[in-house]
């Protein structure tokens, strides 16, 4: 509930954010695709808002293609 209330304060206030609920997640995540999941999302923004030039590589998982 606190993160959905975070997320719209954030949009509400023009903030590019994303939410993303895991199924079968709680607090802490267990799953090791859920915890995949996360880092990738964490590098995709860190790409998109603080990466210095267009061209830097993509951190890539094995599995990745």
């Amino acid at each position: 509930m606190q993160s959905s209330q975070f997320y719209d304060a954030l949009k509400g206030h023009g903030v590019p954010c994303r939410l993303v609920v895991l199924p079968f997640e709680g607090h802490r995540y267990a799953a090791r695709e859920s915890v995949m999941h996360v880092i990738w999302e964490t590098d995709r923004w860190l790409q998109k808002y603080c990466a210095s030039n267009s061209s830097s590589t993509l951190i890539k998982f094995s599995g990745e293609r």
